[in-house]
């Protein structure tokens, strides 16, 4: 596979999202800064490469994907064999559900966060996060 490029600001938790997994399967890619406080992300240039102006978006062998769930299905699949999702359909499915309504709501997430049942279920390896240098 061609190196990755993924658009987007390190400040989004959507593009940090994508980042960590791609830390997480050791894979080496471009971060192509996309400065959605000055309006970047709603240029021609950007909008020829995602049309809604959200970040991020990933480019690889010239095909472009947007939408982080998207994103990372992907990755995780083409990348980490499945490493990274339930095999069980049922447990494929509530994976889904979770991420579309997370999506949506960040005072879920955080209630989720808290909870013991994330912790044990969902916990990532926290020394990959340090590797995504999100203040730079």
């Amino acid at each position: 596979m061609s190196k990755l490029v993924v658009y987007g600001t390190p400040a989004s938790t959507y593009v940090r999202t994508v980042r960590l997994l791609l830390e997480e399967i050791a894979v080496d890619y471009t971060l192509h800064r996309v400065d959605i406080l000055n309006g970047e992300n709603k240029s021609a240039e950007y909008l020829a490469k995602n049309p809604f102006g959200k970040v991020p978006t990933i480019e690889v062998n010239g095909e472009l994907l947007y939408e982080t769930a998207v994103i990372t299905e992907y990755l995780d699949t083409t990348l980490a064999d499945r490493k990274f999702s339930f095999s069980e359909l049922m447990l494929q499915a509530r994976m889904r559900q979770i991420i579309g309504k997370l999506g949506r709501n960040p005072v879920l997430l955080a209630r989720l966060y808290k909870s013991c049942w994330y912790q044990q279920k969902f916990r990532c390896k926290i020394d990959s996060v340090a590797k995504l240098n999100v203040c730079t």
